[in-house]
């Protein structure tokens, strides 16, 4: 299986040296605006390339996203849309951290998932899977465990 990671950033970065300990993982490619950074990140990781990616152009991250399974996105929640909308032109699942938080164009939280859940039926029909939100824990389960303490 071969993983697309958008953004090698802190979170990418630990993303990508989970991955790669994965013996079912062929191949973790690590892409980010700063191709330093991606190179940076992949150097000493086995079964770890590094490219570079516009995450604000949708036919750049097609390209770079063929011919992988997953697209996890671990940049700002303002590149969501365009992510999502390659992962499911590439033909992979896709996976984001955050949505709507980013101030503009930010309408409302409620408005800005939205967007991202009106999206059901494509993935549906591709059968594929799109996963939102997935860096939301441990971080706001800390939050409430101790507002609950």
């Amino acid at each position: 299986m071969k993983i697309l990671i958008v953004g090698c950033g802190a979170v990418g970065s630990v993303i990508a040296s989970e991955l790669v300990k994965d013996r079912e993982i062929d191949e973790v490619k690590c892409a980010d605006v700063d191709l330093q950074k991606a190179k940076q990140l992949t150097h000493g990781l086995k079964n770890a390339s590094a490219c570079q990616v516009n995450a604000g152009n949708i036919d750049d991250l097609v390209k770079v996203a063929k011919g992988v399974s997953v697209v996890v996105n671990a940049t700002l929640p303002k590149f969501n849309l365009n992510i999502m909308d390659a992962a499911l032109k590439s033909g992979a699942h896709y996976l984001d951290m955050a949505s709507g938080i980013d101030p503009e164009p930010y309408e409302s939280l409620e408005l800005e998932m939205n967007k991202q859940f009106d999206q059901n039926d494509k993935w549906k029909d591709a059968g594929l899977t799109a996963l939102l939100g997935g860096g939301i824990s441990p971080g706001t389960t800390n939050v409430l465990a101790a507002h609950a303490a």
